[in-house]
């Protein structure tokens, strides 16, 4: 099936949008006012580092502070804080983070914009289903396997592969490799699928995802008043068969409410307890 968009954008889809691009632009300057003020230049104001504001960092630290009370270096307390702050949202309201704030996701759904032009509705339909299901537990083995190495290391080792990382780093941080290729991958896979990194590779994406099937809130249809138009199921980004189920528990949910917008009978498809 293929998804279409409406002409005009939902209100909820204005807000979604807005503040990605306020989150973006607040995460971009205060990842290049580091670099910049690590490279001796003086700015008016101070900023945390990029390692200091990471909610993943919570996760990166977690062996290292249950073992030994200690944090391992980059990392903050503030990790911890927005860490736990950001569990706990999840288990309420679900991925929204993914889906409403997160600056990378916000970066691919721009490149999707492009994409989407280039590709008209062969978007986010160039592989098949089923090998697309198959990739999204790619994001759990990458999960798996940089934690086991980052608490093996007691280092960030993450830091080298991190897309986001390697976008800031552009305006004048230290350049790794190994980001620059996810960064790369990442939104050239974006003009052909949408949110191409969150789909298959984000680590942090792996957790809200399992976190977010057990949230309280997630979108619900009333099956009673449902009229089978496959509105939903086509508008949603990762796929979700959305029609045939009566609560999305789907961990590659990421509450971007798309399927809710989509649906042309009032409060047949809304987020719920």
């Amino acid at each position: 099936m293929i998804r279409q968009r409406p002409g005009k954008r939902p209100k909820a889809q204005k807000a979604r949008f807005w503040i990605g691009a306020i989150f973006f632009v607040w995460a971009t300057v205060a990842g290049v006012s580091h670099f910049l003020t690590e490279k001796g230049i003086t700015l008016p104001f101070r900023t945390a580092s990029i390692d200091a504001i990471c909610p993943f960092g919570a996760l990166e630290t977690l062996y290292a502070y249950l073992s030994s009370g200690t944090l391992i270096g980059k990392i903050h307390p503030s990790n911890l804080v927005m860490g736990l702050g950001l569990t706990l949202a999840t288990l309420v309201g679900g991925a929204f983070f993914c889906g409403w704030i997160c600056p990378f996701g916000t970066l691919q759904e721009w490149a999707g914009r492009l994409g989407r032009r280039m590709l008209g509705r062969q978007y986010n339909y160039v592989i098949p289903q089923r090998a697309d299901r198959a990739l999204q537990y790619l994001r759990y083995v990458v999960a798996v396997f940089f934690l086991a190495w980052t608490w093996a290391a007691s280092s960030l080792v993450f830091a080298q592969y991190d897309p986001w990382r390697a976008f800031l780093s552009l305006a004048g941080g230290e350049i790794a490799v190994g980001g620059i290729i996810a960064l790369v991958i990442s939104l050239v896979g974006s003009l052909f699928i949408e949110r191409f990194w969150c789909r298959y590779l984000c680590p942090m994406g792996a957790v809200t995802g399992l976190l977010g099937k057990i949230s309280i809130f997630k979108p619900r249809r009333n099956a009673a008043t449902c009229i089978s138009c496959h509105a939903c199921t086509n508008a949603c980004p990762f796929h979700i068969d959305v029609e045939h189920v009566t609560r999305v528990t789907s961990a590659q949910c990421n509450r971007c409410l798309e399927c809710v917008d989509a649906c042309p009978v009032k409060d047949t498809l809304t987020i719920g307890s």
